[in-house]
């Protein structure tokens, strides 16, 4: 017997197969469903979703620490002349870079698009930063 095979209609797979996280790559190459409405994802997840697919950035735990510790509060201004920077490090292939801004400077790894951490003016002048290719400067308002 044939099977007629109507468009938007899923192939019936041969044989058993392996459940899969949401949102990784299948071997055939299409990514699993993303969850929808009924699913529970946590704000943390959807803001970094939402980020990502508008080409924002989003900071670790360990930047926000820093970065409430040493007393930096980025506007929105702030936050698009950081994600300028991230766009112009990763034109040019930056993997981790450094964007210097007048009051506070902040590491950020270029492909995820994830601020590291972050030093004030005074932390600066006294720390050395490593594991960096590449440095950009922007203008802050702070």
């Amino acid at each position: 017997m044939i099977d007629k095979v109507l468009p938007g209609q899923p192939l019936k797979p041969e044989g058993p197969q392996k459940p899969q996280a949401p949102g990784t790559l299948r071997p055939s190459g299409s990514v699993t469903k993303q969850p929808v409405a009924g699913d529970q994802v946590s704000f943390r997840q959807l803001l970094d979703q939402t980020l990502r697919t508008t080409g924002g950035v989003k900071f670790s735990a360990h930047a926000m620490t820093r970065m409430e510790s040493r007393g930096i509060n980025l506007t929105s201004d702030d936050v698009t002349a950081l994600e300028g920077a991230v766009d112009r490090a990763a034109v040019k292939g930056a993997r981790d870079s450094l964007v210097l801004a007048n009051a506070y400077a902040l590491v950020v790894n270029v492909p995820t698009r994830t601020v590291i951490t972050a030093f004030d003016q005074q932390g600066l002048r006294e720390n050395v930063v490593t594991n960096i290719d590449s440095a950009v400067f922007i203008a802050s308002a702070g």
